[in-house]
């Protein structure tokens, strides 16, 4: 058996995770992922992601190296 797959009628913990969503929300999808300025492709979200998080950490890396990271 998977999770989530009994639901209890009624319930607000073991409930069906289908009925929080917007009854239009495949339909808006594009608009709702506008307004939070995210693509709607998950691998150029994982890409950005993975682009910022290395710029991030190579920043550290360069501040601890140099010696200018604060401690």
């Amino acid at each position: 058996m998977r999770r989530r797959e009994i639901y209890v009628e009624g319930a607000a913990r073991w409930r069906n995770p289908e009925d929080d969503l917007p009854g239009d929300s495949k339909a808006a999808r594009a608009v709702r992922y506008a307004a939070i300025r995210q693509p709607l492709n998950p691998w150029t979200f994982i890409a950005d992601l993975k682009k910022r998080m290395t710029a991030g950490l190579d920043q550290l890396s360069g501040a601890l190296a140099g010696g200018s990271a604060g401690g």
